[in-house]
């Protein structure tokens, strides 16, 4: 299937009318889905042992559980990246929490500088707050090294297994979601993904910070680049939010 047809997203809700990119996940169609999985495809090799079929399926059931989606294109109406994003209000031991989870992000270089997946982000906050206004917030998700380290820009702690910085009921909050999640192995602290990157960045980042980061993560995880991601598991602070915003603000006195 072409990853342009005249009728993408035809029937596509916009979350707020003045972001034409961001769509209700219930607004989209199965052909809508197919086409960003396929855009996905640029990205990620399906291991052999799956099928692409198996592969769509999968990917189709969790991101109908989402509630939005970056969908970008180019004047030629070609997808240019994706980003879904799932708000979970939860109960963990009698306390709620939000789980904010940011999947399949997949971005060509043209847009790695826009302004649209920081406000993805910030409405999924925004989101966040009114369905658990009191509630702490966390970004959950298995991640890659690049999504790591996108994450370890905003907020200084960002885990990739249990840590001792963790308090007892984020570590425990974290064991749940991990003990729910296919392929992963206790053992190794990592999850068996059914795809593999396509040529992954396989060097450290020269920025000291994001060195250290990178050298965290692939401590944990050192086969990442053959289909292994970790469990992400990241405490937003109200400095995050504010980095965020001042990278937006940033990007917008650039245009």
């Amino acid at each position: 299937m072409s990853l342009a047809s005249s009728d993408f997203l035809s029937h596509a809700q916009r979350v707020i009318s003045l972001l034409p990119d961001l769509f209700w996940i219930h607004s989209l169609r199965d052909e809508d889905l197919r086409i960003a999985w396929n855009f996905r495809r640029q990205f990620m090799a399906i291991k052999q042992h799956v099928s692409p079929e198996e592969d769509f399926q999968k990917y189709r059931s969790w991101v109908r559980s989402a509630d939005f989606v970056w969908l970008p294109r180019n004047q030629t109406g070609q997808l240019t990246a994706t980003a879904f994003y799932k708000v979970e209000r939860r109960l963990h031991q009698g306390q709620p929490c939000i789980l904010i989870w940011p999947e399949y992000m997949y971005i060509q270089a043209e847009q790695r500088k826009g302004v649209s997946i920081a406000q993805g982000f910030l409405l999924a906050l925004a989101l966040g707050i009114l369905r658990a206004p009191l509630a702490p917030q966390y970004v959950v998700g298995t991640g890659y090294v690049p999504s790591y380290l996108a994450l370890c820009q905003v907020s200084s702690n960002v885990y990739v297994c249990e840590d001792p910085q963790m308090t007892d009921w984020e570590r425990t909050l974290y064991r749940s979601l991990v003990d729910a999640t296919v392929g992963y192995d206790p053992k190794t602290q990592v999850v068996n993904m059914g795809t593999i990157p396509i040529s992954p960045r396989t060097t450290a980042p020269s920025e000291p910070q994001l060195r250290n980061d990178w050298q965290r993560y692939v401590t944990v995880n050192p086969h990442w680049s053959e289909g292994f991601t970790c469990m992400v598991f990241g405490r937003i602070q109200p400095s995050a939010m504010r980095s965020v915003i001042l990278r937006l603000m940033k990007r917008l006195r650039r245009r």
